[in-house]
């Protein structure tokens, strides 16, 4: 049977297999879902025809509203549309799938994208971080050996991982990430910036979806124009230039490379350092956005392999892999430290940022204490899992990052993000300033 790849994307979706010695994609919808009145689900274009849910992969840690679908229902709608167009382009029944995700989600993130993998139908052999699927596209059409960096920029997600491949092994030597940057925010900030000058009160949805085109338009032109409706009817034109641009969202680029500079001190790198830079996710096609990267690593980026499908491409080679028994061995490492908040706000260290994974740690808790599982280096680590016990506590994080919790050898229940506190769990960002300078 074949395991597919699939890049469940904050815009667009993709699922992938090997097919005639090389991955394909096999098919593509938008990530979007729409619930009808009798229960039943809409997805993709389909969906995008009535009132949509939007933008799931940014909300899967979030609680669900009472009595209604959450994140993991809709992410299941999506998953299980890829799984039945695969089964109809491979001529046969689809079960497994290696399930890209990005590279600074969190246990709880993880967690919830192989439930709802489960309620698709769907086993989940391997979870990949987005950037390693990258460099598995890469590395399935010819050898890499060296040290390489993966900036993945999508639609709602950033990622930075430096990656060291030797032969059929890969070790992730730094990653950093933002689930609450991407493409999409690079088009806000374009809209705010001219909705400002213009004094104009914009319909943000449809003004986004305008931005967004423009932006596109800008990665094959050096100006285009710009139609935006407002909110009491009528309409703002503008032309914008690729330079104008460049400008309106270089505080978010800034982000971007803030954290590849963390990273690569992470690491110990200079930029001199990198065999080659690989761009992931629609937003990097943008000479934009490949000129600031460019200015970084003082090389010029890769992108031979479309930036929009490396991922899902790379997932399907991964999947081959496995399928075949092969030799590849992935050693991930952790975005994020983690730790065990005993009671209110008194948090116990258990992994720091970059462990290898699979990891593990012990501590001793007392009886009668609330338990969270938590994440960050920050002030204010946030909660992703609660659970209930006493006595020597055994946390463990897979190879895919999924966390389990054990006593004596016994497995405890964990209550994941859906069910937790909202506040503790979403991770709002700040609006990008416009810099007019």
């Amino acid at each position: 049977m074949t395991i597919v790849g699939i890049d469940l994307g904050t815009t667009t979706s993709l699922v992938a297999a090997v097919r005639d010695g090389g991955p394909q994609v096999l098919a593509a919808l938008p990530s979007a879902v729409a619930w009808l009145g009798d229960g039943t689900a809409r997805t993709g274009d389909e969906a995008l025809l009535g009132e949509a849910v939007l933008g799931v992969k940014r909300h899967l840690a979030d609680p669900a509203e009472p009595g209604l679908p959450g994140p993991v229902e809709a992410a299941a709608e999506i998953l299980r549309a890829l799984r039945e167009r695969a089964q109809a382009a491979l001529g046969e029944p689809v079960g497994q799938a290696v399930l890209a995700v990005p590279a600074h989600f969190h246990p709880g993130q993880r967690q919830a994208l192989r439930e709802a993998a489960r309620q698709a139908g769907l086993e989940v052999v391997r979870m990949p971080s987005d950037p390693v699927a990258a460099a598995l596209a890469y590395a399935h059409e010819a050898p890499l050996q060296g040290t390489f960096a993966v900036f993945d920029l999508g639609g709602g997600t950033f990622d930075l991982s430096l990656l060291r491949v030797d032969g059929d092994m890969i070790d992730v030597l730094a990653t950093l990430g933002d689930d609450r940057l991407g493409g999409d925010d690079l088009d806000r900030a374009l809209v705010a910036a001219l909705a400002h000058d213009a004094g104009a009160v914009v319909d943000l949805a449809p003004a986004l979806v305008r931005a967004r085109a423009a932006r596109e338009a800008l990665s094959l032109r050096l100006d285009a124009d710009v139609d935006l409706p407002l909110a009491g009817g009528g309409r703002l034109r503008r032309r914008v230039t690729r330079g104008q641009l460049d400008h309106i969202v270089a505080p978010a680029l800034q982000r971007c490379l803030a954290m590849c500079r963390r990273a690569l001190a992470h690491a110990r790198l200079r930029p001199a350092e990198i065999e080659a830079v690989v761009m992931s996710g629609g937003a990097t096609r943008s000479p934009t956005v490949q000129r600031f990267v460019g200015a970084l690593f003082e090389q010029r980026p890769r992108a031979a392999i479309d930036p929009t499908r490396v991922v899902a491409l790379g997932a399907a080679a991964h999947g081959a892999m496995l399928a075949q028994g092969g030799p590849l061995l992935v050693n991930d490492a952790l975005s994020r430290a983690i730790g065990l908040e005993v009671g209110e706000g008194v948090v116990v260290p258990l992994l720091p940022r970059g462990s290898t994974l699979p990891a593990s740690a012990h501590v001793a808790v007392p009886a009668g204490v609330a338990l969270h599982l938590v994440h960050g280096e920050d002030e204010f680590p946030r909660r992703f899992a609660t659970f209930e016990a006493s006595g020597e506590v055994r946390v463990l994080l897979d190879a895919d990052g999924v966390a389990r919790v054990t006593v004596g050898g016994e497995a405890v229940a964990l209550r994941w993000p859906h069910a937790a506190e909202a506040g503790r769990d979403t991770v709002l960002m700040a609006p990008i300033p416009r810099d007019d300078a």
